[in-house]
């Protein structure tokens, strides 16, 4: 059997990375974020190189599908996914196994973001 992929019915959904999500759940810019990673004894060196490196797969997928097929995980149904040629979960395991979770009869793909 042969499965071909619409790039252009292809839905890509991308995670957040940590930065992005404790941006959004701490309401901090990035100087205030960074005092409380240093605070905290993260090592910001590594938070930041996983943010870049999940960046640049969001711009490669970005550039194969076109961004206008990304949704937020926040907005996905079992609707809209079911109008897909492809889901590509873009992130890791755990984001794969939550993106799946909407999905039916649909090819799903996992991409891991930041290898």
């Amino acid at each position: 059997m042969e499965t071909k992929i619409d790039s252009n019915r292809a839905i890509v959904v991308p995670k957040m990375s940590m930065y992005e999500l404790d941006m959004h759940r701490f309401r901090l810019g990035h100087q205030e974020l960074m005092q409380k990673y240093a605070r905290d004894g993260f090592d910001i060196d590594r938070i930041i190189g996983s943010h870049e490196r999940q960046q640049e797969a969001k711009m490669a997928s970005g550039k194969m599908f076109g961004e206008e097929n990304f949704i937020h995980y926040d907005r996905l149904t079992q609707d809209l996914l079911a109008q897909a040629s492809a889901v590509v979960a873009l992130g890791g395991d755990n984001h794969f196994q939550y993106v799946s979770h909407f999905v039916q009869d649909t090819l799903v793909i996992g991409v891991n973001s930041d290898p």
